[in-house]
């Protein structure tokens, strides 16, 4: 164990030089008792909403920095996401101390390259397996170019998924996992499942989750690399802890849970609305655990918002608080009443109110979010437009041009984090053209984005393919003649000729314009009012972290439930008993369990004005008047 004491002075001189280098006084580092405790401490921890989390952590960094005196061991630093990741690097980026941390022996990253990087990779290579992609969407494409019609028809009679098809590690075995059948069969379908994952693994693709079965497997076989990993990171950081799933769970507990490491967690179990995806099960050792360090203090959003969600705290937060004045705004907290005549003219009622209260336009981010975007009862309701597939924080680009849209949008982020987005861009182009490399083996494989740099080298094209990549990221306002000659210069760089329809599809020009919303760079679903407010609408799951000016949650429907009206009872009854979360469950109380996590985190979006909207057969007189006794303005959309 590295002993590194962290003091009161050594947080009073990080804040001091830290202040003197921003200019704007209102974003000065300071921290109370309680993030001092969390600074000196190695407490895991649970932030409420905009307590200023990535801050903390990035402080704690530069501190560790500052003392940090060995050259081969290293703090690790485990996110949940890149936009996570990506947060802490820009905190650290323009810092001498914090730029130390962003290469060896350090590691920032997220839980998914660690295990690829220090476990997954390491056993591919020991067991001679080439990798050529670790991708859920490539791999699904060329399963489904490689089955037929019939197998197909098969997989869906047993609501089995392609996605299913994955390398498994049960019982000390590897075992290739065939879905829709329990153990092995001489059915056709089986043969071409089979056959096809064959085929991926001779292609060298792979599932984001066969990494971990590789990690638990080199493990297994290898137990002194848990001791080497330790004496590389006698000091660990996670954040977003609350998202992380059993088994990267049970993953990193196994590695980093021992008396020698400095282990420290960061999140919020209340806004636990990722874990158990892909029905592996959210986390234990975090989630369920009691006692953890609690900061309650927001910097976000004032005390006549806190008053509001503090009884959608799924881990019932005794108090929630501010130190903002208790208003920020001239409008009331609304909730819309509509019927299914009005339910359209919801968007319009919000915005019309958003511009009341904004009448001098300084508010940049106004949304309206539900929890399900489905066909009945859901987003589309209020606004048949809407469109999941722009909606996500993360979209894939469809075309090469809109990897270009994306970096010329973002003014966050580095050249670098850009440089590599393009590289993939290229990557994914080869393999829509069907462009192969030779491996190792001799035997022809899809490009890699290392694979792609090896033969730019070997080719000596490399310093060409980036100058060129430079100029077309710096391009200043894109017309479909420019594309076209950047295309034919991409073409040659890499000697492509007739490319067929996916390919070409892929490079096509288009002037559909990725906006930078929230802080994030998205495809946005943009309502605009009347009176030309405009509203983002999204789903629940594609704001988590953001922070809004308004926000408006929208009543939907899941599990034969309404969200909004089923927890109104929560939200005017704080200290109400609890529903019980059962992972992968229907029931009702694990169904509101999931309808209270969601809630709470649209609920803790904004900065300024909170509004609701449900139908008016979901609430009785007597919650309409509870709402008005607790601030809400309730409004009937006509």
């Amino acid at each position: 164990m590295i002993d590194i004491i962290i003091t009161d002075d050594d947080i009073d001189s990080l804040i001091t030089e830290y202040n003197a280098r921003v200019n704007n006084s209102s974003k000065h580092w300071v921290f109370d008792k309680t993030r001092r405790h969390v600074l000196k401490s190695w407490d895991d921890v649970q932030a409420c909403p905009g307590s200023g989390k990535t801050t903390i952590v990035a402080a704690k960094l530069l501190i560790l920095a500052n003392k940090w005196q060995e050259s081969h061991r290293g703090v690790c630093v485990i996110t949940h996401t890149n936009v996570a990741r990506d947060e802490i690097v820009s905190r650290l980026y323009d810092h001498p101390a914090g730029h130390k941390l962003l290469s060896y022996p350090h590691f920032i990253g997220t839980v998914q390259e660690f295990v690829n990087r220090y476990l997954g990779l390491p056993f591919c290579r020991s067991n001679n397996l080439s990798v050529t992609g670790i991708d859920d969407d490539a791999c699904v494409q060329v399963i489904e170019k490689n089955i037929g019609y019939g197998t197909k028809a098969f997989l869906s009679k047993r609501y089995a998924s392609l996605r299913d098809l994955k390398i498994k590690y049960e019982n000390g075995e590897l075992k290739i996992k065939v879905p829709g059948f329990p153990k092995e069969s001489k059915a056709r379908s089986y043969g071409e499942l089979l056959a096809a994952k064959t085929t991926l693994i001779e292609r060298g693709l792979f599932f984001f989750s066969e990494m971990y079965c590789f990690a638990n497997n080199l493990i297994d076989e290898n137990p002194d690399i848990i001791g080497a990993l330790r004496q590389r990171f006698p000091m660990v950081l996670i954040d977003e802890m609350q998202d992380t799933q059993k088994p990267q769970d049970t993953l990193l507990n196994k590695i980093f849970d021992d008396a020698e490491v400095l282990l420290q967690r960061f999140g919020d179990p209340d806004q636990a609305i990722f874990d158990g995806i892909g029905g592996d099960g959210p986390n234990e050792s975090y989630n369920c655990k009691a006692g953890l360090y609690e900061i309650k203090s927001s910097h976000r959003f004032g005390l006549d918002i806190c008053e509001k969600i503090l009884g959608l705290s799924y881990n019932g937060l005794d108090q929630l608080s501010s130190s903002r004045t208790p208003s920020r705004s001239n409008a009331p907290h609304t909730v819309f009443l509509y019927d299914d005549a009005s339910q359209k003219k919801v968007l319009e009622a919000f915005g019309h109110l958003v511009a009341s209260a904004d009448k001098e336009k300084n508010w940049e981010t106004v949304k309206a979010v539900g929890g399900v975007d489905g066909e009945s009862g859901q987003i589309r309701n209020y606004w048949p437009k809407f469109d999941k597939t722009k909606s996500t924080s993360s979209p894939k680009p469809k075309k090469l041009i809109h990897i270009l849209y994306l970096c010329h949008g973002s003014l966050e982020g580095h050249v670098s984090s850009k440089y590599e987005l393009f590289v993939q861009g290229v990557v994914d182009l080869l393999r829509k053209a069907d462009v192969k490399i030779e491996a190792p083996d001799e035997n022809p494989v899809s490009f890699s984005k290392q694979s792609l740099i090896r033969w730019l080298k070997q080719n000596e094209k490399y310093n060409e393919f980036r100058k060129f990549i430079a100029s077309w990221m710096m391009e200043d306002g894109l017309s479909a003649e420019t594309w076209v000659e950047q295309v034919v210069v991409l073409k040659s760089i890499f000697e492509l000729g007739l490319l067929n329809a996916e390919a070409e599809e892929y490079l096509s020009f288009c002037t559909e314009y990725p906006e930078k919303e929230g802080g994030r760079t998205t495809l946005a679903n943009k309502y605009v009012c009347s009176n030309g407010c405009e509203i983002v609408v999204g789903t629940i799951h594609s704001v988590k972290g953001e922070t809004h000016d308004a926000t408006l949650m929208l009543e939907t429907k899941f599990n034969r439930w309404f969200d909004v009206s089923e927890m109104l009872p929560f939200i005017l009854e704080i200290g109400k008993k609890r529903p019980v979360f059962v992972p992968n469950s229907k029931t009702k109380e694990s169904t509101l369990a999931s309808y209270m996590r969601r809630l709470y985190v649209a609920g803790s979006r904004p900065r300024h004005l909170l509004c609701m909207a449900l139908h008016k057969e979901h609430i009785t007189q007597d919650q309409i008047r509870l709402l008005g006794e607790n601030g809400w303005l309730v409004s009937s959309v006509e």
